[in-house]
This record gives structure tokens, sequence and C-alpha cells, in this order.
């Protein structure tokens, strides 16, 4: 009888070949090593989250302990640092990194004990790679790690020790080194960028208002600062001091347990090992350039709408400012925001903001929300067919391991990648072959979508994500997303021929949410399946503007994107009073 082994990422050294295999996750299963996983005796650990109540259940269970680490955290770290910073600060600064890692943590956790209940005894081979490969530098390396297969083999093997006897683990050497987010070349137009920035830095060091990442094209940004009488940031994202890991010194980070929750002691165990080098041995070190940083000295208002999530010293800067007095703007950067069943990312930025600024969307359980309508907006197009050929159909993609968690986190796989494929099978073959163009995500993250494409429809034309998305949707008759994200979003609000599908089942929506998209349905816009999107396809395709400029669609259009992508021809002049109100 075989030997059964658990496999938990891509990484063929820790497959037994010759054995049954246990892949953790189709995460595992590369498209291009398909020959090699294809010959195996194996199995595909169907994921615990499959079944809606429970991922509901998961998140509600999940956002609750993080609210209680959050402040044990906390309150480690200003031991350790002997500072006494409230918890807002901390939940600006470790807030992201501690959420993201309960639930990734969960999920892997979870995928091992289903597992052992499920597949009897087996064992695992893990490989042995030095601790300081696993400790983070930052928010942007810990985010670079997550979609690594390395990273997620060691964080499985943290899990699997605790879980697993002695006996059931074969170690192996390995020389392998997770890669570093390695930075970017720098091309001569960057090094006159980082000029221009260095610039706007001296002549704004007195601004009232901190401005950066804010989503405003370079027109409105400029606008909207000579308007609050400042200059412009041009914002450059500042680099992290290098230091290293001491696990002497970690050993301190102690959480409390919660007697009885298995999944408390998994996370007590890994919290010290994991937890990025900035938030311990390189703290001071941040605080002191933070200090030398040419950026406002005293400012009264911070506004950004994403830096707070990957930007470690940003997120250092504006805890220390609103810790001193400082109000934070932070306004939505993209889709799912109001519409999502739950989004941990919204309730995030929503707890830290004291002005949260939506895309048109409000709610009744908040009074910090302005509906200011879609910042980084685009100019409205009459539509004409003139010259369009293109049907184009945008594909998303994820990282293979989840981190965060909202009801549209089980949207990209290989269900996903299927639907897509059933879309293009139900067009009429005319269509498919003359007029179809795939869009990839310019990051496949290892889902071999071009190549998937390609063996299945070799006579569709594809664009691996090269080209400028701008040009493509020029020569588009009409688009067609495949979730729920932002790229619709700005399709519609531009007036572009827009259609979108996804399964609510998948992709839960809240109950305000609810009533617009069914609108959106009803006049053939939004589709709960790929089969229902292609034949609405086939039925409007040779006259879509004929569809698409009806007083009914248009009218649920408008109406859709005055509460989800709504472009506000006084958008500089509400932000100006968003921000003179603050101030106030």
């Amino acid at each position: 009888m075989k030997q059964s082994y658990f496999v938990t990422t891509a990484l063929e050294e820790t497959w037994s070949v010759h054995n049954k295999i246990i892949f953790a996750d189709e995460a595992c299963c590369l498209y291009d090593r398909r020959h090699i996983w294809e010959k195996c005796d194996h199995t595909i650990v169907p994921h615990h989250w499959r079944y809606k109540k429970k991922f509901e259940a998961d998140y509600d269970y999940l956002t609750k302990l993080y609210e209680v680490k959050l402040v044990e955290l906390s309150a480690k770290l200003n031991v350790i640092h002997n500072v006494n910073y409230s918890l807002k600060f901390w939940r600006v600064v470790i807030g992201p990194w501690l959420a993201y890692f309960i639930h990734l943590l969960f999920d892997r956790w979870q995928t091992v004990v289903q597992s052992k209940k499920n597949y009897g005894t087996f064992k695992t081979i893990i490989l042995l790679f030095k601790d300081d490969q696993a400790t983070p530098v930052d928010m942007e390396d810990f985010i670079s790690k997550i979609k690594s297969d390395e990273w997620n083999h060691i964080v499985y093997s943290s899990i699997l020790e605790l879980e697993l006897g002695k006996n059931q683990i074969v170690y192996k050497e390995i020389n392998k080194k997770i890669n570093k987010n390695i930075k970017p070349y720098k091309s001569i137009k960057s090094i006159v960028k980082e000029k221009l920035s260095s610039l706007s830095y001296f002549l704004s060091k007195n601004n009232k208002v901190f401005i950066a990442n804010s989503y405003l094209n370079m027109r409105d940004l400029f606008t909207l600062n000579f308007k609050l009488g400042m200059w412009p940031i041009l914002y450059k994202q500042e680099e992290v001091p290098e230091n290293k890991a001491s696990y002497v010194y970690r050993d301190t980070i102690d959480l409390n347990l919660n007697i009885g929750d298995d999944f408390e002691k998994i996370l007590a165990h890994n919290v010290k090992k994991f937890i990025p080098i900035c938030y311990v041995e390189g703290f001071d070190a941040i605080n002191k350039k933070i200090a030398r940083l040419s950026w406002p000295k005293c400012p009264n208002v911070i506004y950004t709408a994403n830096f707070l999530f990957h930007d470690t010293i940003a997120m250092f800067y504006t805890a220390k400012h609103v810790e001193t007095g400082a109000k934070l703007v932070y306004g939505q950067h993209g889709g799912v925001y109001g519409q999502a069943l739950f989004s941990w990312a919204e309730s995030h930025e929503r707890a830290i903001s004291d002005k949260y600024l939506t895309w048109g969307w409000q709610s009744f359980s908040s009074d910090n929300i302005a509906p200011i309508g879609m910042i980084n907006r685009k100019k409205q197009v009459v539509y004409h067919e003139d010259n369009k050929t293109n049907l184009l159909l945008v594909l998303t993609s994820a990282s293979r391991y989840s981190y965060r968690l909202s009801s549209s986190s089980k949207r990209v796989g290989l269900s996903y990648i299927a639907s897509n494929f059933e879309f293009a099978n139900e067009l009429t073959i005319s269509i498919r072959k003359n007029d179809l163009l795939i869009r990839h995500h310019p990051a496949d993250n290892g889902w071999g979508q071009v190549s998937r494409w390609n063996d299945k429809y070799p006579e569709v034309r594809s664009d691996s994500g090269s080209l400028n998305i701008s040009k493509l949707l020029k020569k588009s008759k009409l688009v067609v997303y495949t979730c729920n994200s932002t790229g619709y979003l700005e399709y519609m609000a531009q007036n572009m021929p827009t259609i979108v599908y996804f399964n609510l089942d998948s992709e839960p929506l809240r109950e305000d949410a609810k009533p617009f998209f069914e609108k959106l349905k009803q006049v053939g816009i939004y589709h709960e399946t790929p089969q229902s999107a292609a034949k609405h396809v086939n039925a409007v395709w040779d006259n879509i503007e004929l569809w698409w400029c009806s007083s009914e669609v248009q009218a649920a259009k408008e109406e859709f994107c005055h509460n989800f992508a709504l472009d506000n021809h006084n958008l500089i002049e509400d932000l100006n009073n968003v921000f003179l109100e603050v101030l106030d």
C-alpha cells in the first residue's frame, strides 16, 4: 500500500512522486507542470471555504479575533519600545499585517486540520529554509512573500510541526532562497521623477494638507492643491532602513491564549516568527528616518487612497501625525467597496478614517462617509460603433495563496478560469473566431491563463497584458468583465458598452447593493452566469449601439453609476470642502 504524502505548495522538492500525493490546494498544481503531477496518484483537498456558511462564520470569528489580538500586540509593542501609543496608532501601523497574517494562517491551518480528518495518517516533506528567510522586512516585502511558494511552504511547515507527530515529518536540506522584493531598475525617466519629487517636497514642506497617492489625475492634483494654497507633492515611496531579525528579542512577544481555541495556539506560536522586522527590530530606525524626511512636518490633514496597506514609511508617518491630532481622510481606491457582503479592507479603511470618501455609495451605519465620486475620473465618451471591431473579454488574476478576506476572496481559481471558457464556448463561432480578444491580467500569478487559452482556443486572439488597455478599449465595440472589481465601474463611468458577469454564490452582495444589480440584470448589463452573458452578446452584437444607447439601458447604467461610479463634475470643489470641513 502506498504511503500518502501531504504537499503544501508547487515546490516539487516536496513531492514524493512514487507515493500517493495529497495536494493542499489547486495552487500546488501549476499548468505548465501538469506533465509531472497528472501522472502522480494524487488528490486535491477541496477548499474548506467552499461552503458559504462556514466562510461567513469564519470571517466573523477572525474579525473578532483580530480586534482582540490587535489590543494585545499593541500593548506588547508599547512595552518593547518603551512608548505609549494609542490603539489607533497601532491599527494604522500593524493592522493590515496582523489581519492578513491571521487570515492566511487560519486558512493554511484549516487545510491541515481538514486533511488530517479526511485523509488519515500521512507524511510530509519539510524543506529546511533558514529562519531569516521567513521573516518579512516590511509590509511591501510581506505582500511579496505571500505570493511565493517558498514562503507559503514555510508557513505550512510551522503549522505541520505542531499538528503532526515527529515520525510523520521528513526534513530535507535546501539551498534555495526566497527571492527578495527586488527594487526596479532606475531608468532616466524614473531618476527625473525622483528629482521632481524631491523638489516638490521642498516646496510643500509647510503644507497643512498632505496629499499623497491620492488617485487624482495630474491635472486634478495640481488644481486641488492650488485651490488649497499649496504646492502639490509628487509622491515617492521611501525605502525602509535595513535591519535583521533577532529571535531572542522576539521571544518577548507572547500573546494570551484562549483555553480551548486551538487556532490561538497556532497564532501565538507564529506571530513572533513572522511579524515583520520593521515593527520590532527596525522600529527605532524607521522613527529616526521619519524625523529626517522632507515631508510636511505638521500636517493637519493627511489624504491618501491606498498607501496605508503596503507603504511602511507612510504608515508610520501617518500614524505618528494622527497620534498628535492630524485628521485622516481616506479615499476609496477600487471596486467591490460598498457592494461586497463583507470586506476587511473596507472595514479597516473606514475604521482608521476621520472622513471616508466613496465613489457614490453611502452607509446609514456610519457618519464619516462622504460620497465624493470616482477620484481617478476619466472623460466620458459619446459612443459610436464606427471603426470598432473587438469583443474585449477582460480577465483578472490574484495570488494563488489567499491572504485577505472579503466575500469576493474566492473569485479567482480553476472554477473562474473554467467559467470564462464557458463564456467563449457559448459565443457564436463567428464572434469567437473573428471578434473575440482576450485581455489577460499582466500578473498571471502562476495560473497559466495565457497557456490555457492558447491550448483551449488557439484561434482566439489575445493580449498578454502588455498593451495599454485604453488603446484596446478604443477599438472595442463591447467590453465584457469577468468579476466584481474595479474595471467595469471605470468602463461604465466612461459610457463604454459593458457587460459584467459573476456568480453571487462566489461573490455575494450586501442587501442595499442588490437592487442596483437587479436593474442592471434586467437590461442585460449584469449576468449571473457566463452562458447568459454570452447569449446576450450574441443577441446584440450586430447593433451594440441600439442596445447600449436605449433609454432603459442608459437609465439603469446612470442610476448604478450614481451610486458606485459617480462622475462628479464638482470633484475638486467638493474635495476642497471636505478638507476645509475637517480642518475646521
